[in-house]
């Protein structure tokens, strides 16, 4: 198991294409990934899982990831929700 506390660096925070990458990296791997948020755990299975936190722009929270691949799905979950995107899609 891996635990790790993020800030969310996206401008506009997690919403819909960076949540709908992120659900891409879970369903491909083996493991399961879940968000804390103070005393909350929530399973991140679905899209509606990732929208409903609303993952705001400079909010900190522990991702768990637990399962064979789980580096590679915390390296993952990094690079989504802590990069740079272009404002001029």
């Amino acid at each position: 198991m891996i635990r790790c506390e993020l800030e969310i660096t996206l401008p506009f925070g997690v919403h819909l294409e960076p949540a709908t990458e992120l659900i891409g990296y879970i369903k491909r791997s083996e493991s399961n990934v879940s968000v804390i948020i103070g005393d909350k755990e929530v399973s991140i299975t679905g899209i509606t899982d990732v929208l409903k936190l609303k993952l705001h722009s400079k909010k900190w929270v522990i991702f768990k990831v637990t399962g064979p691949d789980e580096d590679k799905v915390m390296q993952d979950i990094k690079r989504c929700i802590q990069k740079e995107r272009s404002q001029n899609r």
